[in-house]
């Protein structure tokens, strides 16, 4: 039985060690908006990277939302199960290539809310979270004509945020009143309102009815800045002279 040369163990040794070894790497980057309204639907986009040399295979992706928030639609090539702990079953992602994902949530609770996304696969790991501010909507700065019988009674206010106080454009206005003989009181009869809206600023107008001297009006101005989004109320009253 004859040896192996020295030479050409020597250059089999070389040959393993310059090799390379096939690995996969994952990155996930997440975009979604800086801010939404209670109850109005946002998308959560996400990116998928493979940064490794050989196809990632059997990857998952866990989207974890705030208190309150729902999914409510899948975007792309994904299979998802849960609704605030979401677990999604990705496609497989060739080596250098890249997957995008998307989400549309619904919020109901205001304040500071975080996302996070996790993806595992083949023993790689990546994560990054994003926060977004959901603000409700606030009726402010109260503003009256005197409330006089027989004339028009006219009342004021502006839409903001709940979280910056910015001003937010009215979409709808309603205005629901009536006499009382007490302040808070139910009120009879109903006045008509007349509701006007220029930008974030809404007016409610009502004619006051002839002998209500000395009774009450009690007027709500309610606002809101899209087709079946959440309203806002504010309810008064003013002593009628």
């Amino acid at each position: 039985m004859r040896g192996i040369a020295p030479a050409a163990v020597l250059l089999a040794l070389v040959a393993a060690q310059a090799a390379p070894s096939a690995s996969s790497g994952l990155s996930v980057q997440l975009t979604m908006s800086s801010s939404a309204e209670v109850g109005a639907a946002f998308d959560v986009a996400f990116s998928v990277s493979n940064t490794g040399s050989s196809d990632v295979t059997d990857a998952t992706a866990v989207v974890d939302l705030p208190s309150g928030a729902q999914l409510r639609q899948v975007q792309g090539d994904l299979t998802c199960t849960g609704q605030q702990t979401i677990q999604c079953s990705l496609a497989p992602i060739p080596a250098g290539a890249s997957r995008s994902y998307a989400l549309t949530i619904r919020s109901a609770a205001p304040g500071s809310q975080t996302v996070s996304v996790t993806v595992k696969a083949d023993g790689s790991t990546a994560s990054t979270a994003s926060s977004l501010s959901v603000y409700s909507l606030v009726l402010r700065d109260l503003q009256t004509t005197p409330a006089v019988a027989g004339r028009q009674f006219v009342a004021s206010q502006t839409l903001v945020r709940s979280d910056s106080g910015a001003p937010l454009k009215a979409w709808h206005v309603a205005c629901p009143a009536a006499v009382s003989a007490v302040p808070k009181g139910n009120g009879h009869p109903y006045l008509r309102g007349h509701p006007t809206r220029n930008g974030a600023r809404v007016t409610c107008s009502w004619l006051l009815p002839p002998g209500t001297a000395g009774k009450y009006v009690r007027g709500t101005i309610v606002a809101s800045t899209r087709p079946g989004g959440m309203q806002t109320k504010y309810p008064f009253w003013r002593k009628i002279h």
